[in-house]
């Protein structure tokens, strides 16, 4: 049986990629656009094993939620993975965002990286196809 797994990323495209990806593999998905909307899951009745962002959402980012969510949510020990295409985040001190997740608890990635899901052990192994020489 698959997982519960809350996808946020207000980029369409790839929020599609990670609900197809998940569902295919035989996740409950739910998607949503904002941290906002993000929040209100986590803090109501529903329960979620997994949370898969992205760190550029409109009006608080993917890490001001992961932190949201450690400080006061009913699920902090929720698995967070938070997805950038930069390594920090500008103009903060401390601001590597590999050493900020590990801090927090969380998986960092640096995108793209289309073996996200591998890693999360949200998917199978992909078959690699071997090349006969």
């Amino acid at each position: 049986m698959g997982k519960h797994v809350l996808v946020v990323f207000n980029d369409l495209v790839e929020q599609r990629h990670w609900v197809d990806e998940l569902r295919m593999n035989g996740h409950d998905v739910t998607a949503v656009t904002n941290a906002f909307e993000a929040w209100a899951e986590v803090t109501s009745d529903v329960w979620f094993e997994q949370i898969v962002c992205g760190m550029s959402l409109p009006g608080m980012s993917g890490l001001q939620l992961l932190r949201q969510i450690r400080a006061g949510s009913c699920q902090p020990n929720i698995p967070f993975a938070l997805l950038s295409g930069a390594p920090t985040v500008p103009g903060h001190e401390n601001s590597d965002l590999r050493v900020i997740c590990k801090m927090l608890e969380a998986d960092f990635f640096l995108t793209p990286d289309w073996e996200i899901p591998e890693k999360l052990c949200l998917v199978g192994p992909r078959k690699v196809s071997k090349k006969h020489h």
